[in-house]
């Protein structure tokens, strides 16, 4: 989904993921283990510290981190984007097993 769509800007690309992570996760909640949701956490992060810095190659490290990894409320490193309308997109990315 992420290597699909290079060039759609951040808030479209939330839009798409949140759906697919948030069933997953609740597919598998009463199955899988902590390290799994851990793991899979990693590499949703990791696949769109890749797109963050396709997107902007010149851009320091610290600059890409600022644009799209906000806090938000106790959670910290969270994909975020603000919409077109000024309302704040944020991808679903903390894993937790209940």
């Amino acid at each position: 989904m992420v290597k699909d769509n290079k060039t759609a800007p951040a808030w479209l690309l939330i839009d798409m993921l949140n759906p697919m992570i948030r069933g997953w996760a609740n597919y598998h909640r009463h199955i899988v283990a902590k390290e799994i949701f851990n793991y899979v956490d990693y590499r949703i992060w990791k696949l769109l510290w890749q797109w963050c810095k396709r997107r902007h190659q010149n851009r320091r490290k610290r600059w890409i981190k600022a644009k799209y990894f906000k806090r938000v409320e106790k959670r910290n490193w969270v994909f975020a984007e603000q919409y077109p309308s000024g309302k704040l997109a944020s991808c679903c990315m903390q894993l937790t097993r209940r």
